[in-house]
């Protein structure tokens, strides 16, 4: 039973090292996001374009909350964003079009990359580590 003991830590460790280098793996991996600085809505009125990042209306998905939808009405009913009093009133229908601009952030080679470079540092200092413990 004590030989195994060993051989248990050591397959313990890489099953660490290696879910480490997954993991990196994982969050690396491409993802596609909204990109606020050049997504855009169109009044329905005026037919005027308005880019939402300067304008600070934000999203994160495919559609505006309630409070960037409040804005983003605002913006096309009045031409004005900063409603800091919100004494303006708001339009009760929805006078735009919202067009997201979506992005890709990360690469697969990134992820792979990653991934691979920590699975050789964790095998890097672990063998660096028995090296030094063999020693004492």
């Amino acid at each position: 039973m004590i030989k195994f003991i060993p051989v248990l830590i050591s397959i313990l460790i890489y099953s660490i090292i290696i879910s480490l280098a997954l993991i990196v793996f994982i969050i690396y991996a491409p993802f596609t996001l909204v990109d606020n600085k050049y997504s855009y809505l169109i009044c329905s009125k005026n037919k005027a374009r308005f880019e939402i990042g300067p304008n600070l209306i934000y999203t994160f998905n495919q559609s505006l909350d309630n409070f960037n939808d409040k804005k983003a009405r605002k913006l096309c009913e009045y031409g004005l964003i900063k409603d800091y009093s919100d004494s303006l009133k708001t339009p009760p229908e929805k006078n735009y079009n919202f067009y997201p601009v979506y992005i890709t952030e990360s690469s697969w080679l990134d992820a792979i990359f990653l991934g691979f470079i920590t699975y050789l540092s964790g095998l890097t200092i672990i063998t660096f580590l028995i090296k030094l413990l063999k020693k004492i």
